[in-house]
């Protein structure tokens, strides 16, 4: 944890990043509380020195944190280092600290009968371990490094992801709803509640109107017994709809002139509860272009790229099977989310696995070769690329959404990092 919270502080001896840290925290061989008993010597080899404190910090404690330091290959400057030690001597990030919390509970669930070791194989440079691989990976986005934000891209992005957001199905809620819980308790999509209004301003408006625009004509081609109870259903849409539009115009007053206007889906709705109100409505919509005329106001102010909702709709137009649609919504909100904010560090990618349907991201050089792995003692999952055998190189540590259900278990495999 110290080397972590200093790993971007300078030394003159790349060595002292080592000897000097720990003797500050008092975890030098002097130190009688100190597992490592780390000698000085200043005649080690760089390398030599880090991969014996990485291993040491792992023995002591057998746990695996010291991987959430690794860094970026691209950035270290000693290249011998095993994949899975950190280059202590250059900045590091640690990434999937915050889902650590699942992993103990796992970890106590499937090694309840198995006693795990830690070994070092010094002339291999190999750290043996135990772990569970869960996946392999399926897709692979492409890498987004330092994104500069651009209007008309940005809403291309955010209403082409409105046409994958009508064509999902979720059994027991609206679309609306459904959207909505989405963005709202998705953890792992949305990062913080910080960025829900700047989100929610992309998409929401356009995917409402079309809802609205939906909702009509497939309540006036069902059965008249249904009706009744489509319509209801289709009112508490509303009313939860203008309750979302008048939420985002008071957190984000700008995004007015993008929003239909709170009383127009409140008209909506009264309308709905009068007698014929369905066909009043469908005239409504037909006559005012409700969602036309607002479209027309965003090409207006130079904000929707045509080219890329043309693109995406064609793709949607072959692709039926919901799960599959499911995925790419879930991709395409990553990608909204990334060209919104602006502080990603270094090679960000998304990707989805193959068996689970896991969505993930990390920090790194990830592919298809890549599997995804929970080793005993790190609490979040890492990305690894088979080497032959049971040789495994470590790429990155990776947050992956839903990882922790029970169904995702697997056996308890022994495999060497190199």
């Amino acid at each position: 944890m110290v080397l972590g919270l200093v790993s971007k502080s300078e030394a003159t001896d790349d060595r002292d990043k080592i000897y000097g840290i720990l003797g500050f925290a008092g975890l030098d061989a002097k130190s009688d509380s100190s597992h490592l008993k780390i000698v000085v010597d200043y005649t080690l080899p760089v390398e030599t020195l880090y991969t014996t404190t990485t291993v040491s910090m792992a023995k002591s404690d057998m746990n695996l944190r010291v991987l959430g330091i690794v860094g970026y290959s691209a950035y270290r400057k000693y290249r011998s280092l095993p994949s899975w030690c950190p280059d202590y001597s250059v900045g590091n990030i640690r990434l999937g600290e915050e889902y650590h919390f699942h992993g103990d509970l796992l970890c106590g669930r499937q090694w309840k009968s198995h006693h795990p070791t830690i070994e070092h194989n010094a002339e291999q440079q190999t750290l043996t371990v135990d772990g569970f691989r869960y996946d392999t990976l399926d897709n692979v986005s492409v890498r987004v490094q330092y994104p500069d934000i651009n209007i008309a891209e940005m809403y291309g992005l955010a209403f082409g992801l409105l046409g994958m957001a009508a064509s999902l199905q979720i059994h027991g809620h609206s679309r609306v709803e459904c959207l909505w819980k989405l963005m709202l308790e998705d953890k792992f999509l949305l990062g913080t509640n910080d960025d829900v209004p700047g989100i929610l301003r992309l998409f929401f408006p356009y995917f409402l109107m079309e809802a609205i625009s939906n909702a009509v004509k497939s309540i006036k081609s069902a059965e008249p017994s249904s009706r009744p109870e489509q319509i209801r259903r289709f009112v508490d849409d509303l009313t939860f709809s203008e309750k979302v539009i008048r939420a985002l115009i008071r957190l984000e007053p700008e995004s007015a002139i993008l929003l239909p206007g709170p009383d127009t889906v409140m008209t909506i709705r009264e309308t709905l509860l009068r007698e014929g109100g369905l066909d009043r409505v469908a005239e409504m919509l037909g006559t005012t272009s409700l969602l036309k005329d607002m479209l027309q106001r965003v090409r207006t102010a130079g904000l929707l790229n045509d080219d890329f909702s043309k693109v995406l709709g064609q793709g949607l137009q072959h692709d039926t099977d919901d799960s599959k649609v499911k995925r790419q919504l879930q991709l395409y909100i990553a990608k909204v989310k990334t060209k919104i904010r602006n502080c990603v560090v270094g090679d960000l990618q998304y990707f989805t696995t193959s068996r689970l349907q896991l969505l993930g991201y990390g920090y790194e050089r990830i592919d298809r070769d890549c599997e995804v792995w929970v080793l005993h003692g790190y609490p979040s999952p890492v990305l690894l690329r088979k080497k032959g055998g049971s040789m495994y190189e470590f790429c990155a540590t990776a947050v992956v959404r839903g990882l922790w259900e029970p169904e995702c278990g697997g056996e308890i495999t022994r495999i060497s990092l190199v």
